[in-house]
């Protein structure tokens, strides 16, 4: 039997549209700070949740 709503799978796919909008943030100072702290809480929440 299919999960309907499979949290790892979706967690995971959110992590790599977090990569993908982050290439589109301006090269400033501001874009690389907020880039940073989105990836880092973005693919973080996926390796949590596939830990526990």
């Amino acid at each position: 039997m299919d999960k309907k709503f499979d949290l790892e799978d979706r967690l995971v796919e959110f992590a790599a549209t977090v990569v993908i909008f982050c290439k589109d943030l301006p090269s400033d100072l501001t874009g690389q700070y907020y880039g940073n702290q989105l990836l880092s809480s973005a693919g973080s929440s996926a390796l949590n949740f596939g830990e526990a």
